[in-house]
């Protein structure tokens, strides 16, 4: 029940809330495979209920990873958020505020 609980939490999340602040999963970006999101609801589904909570932190500690790793590499990065001239991006899709221009 607890997993099925959060597997509606889960999607609800990805339904209304991801779409709101902007898709922008890191480990996603960096290494192209599931969004956070997605892993934790396959974790939620694979894995036995002892290993869920220590599975989805080291899933997180990953995508923080990513995320210091991209926000330090961010002028390598293809920005997927057009910009308007030369006032450039006002951030992008990491929420970083930086992005080609």
């Amino acid at each position: 029940m607890a997993k099925f609980v959060c597997l509606l939490i889960i999607s609800f999340y990805q339904r209304f809330l991801s779409p709101i602040k902007g898709f922008n999963c890191a480990h996603h970006r960096l290494h192209q495979g599931d969004t956070c999101s997605n892993a934790i609801k396959k974790i939620l589904i694979e894995e036995p209920l002892g290993d869920i909570v220590n599975l989805s932190r080291s899933r997180f500690r990953e995508c923080h990873a990513a995320s210091v790793h991209l926000a330090s590499h961010r002028a390598d990065i293809p920005c997927d958020i057009s910009c308007a001239g030369d006032a450039g991006c006002l951030g992008d899709s990491l929420g970083t505020g930086g992005g080609k221009k």
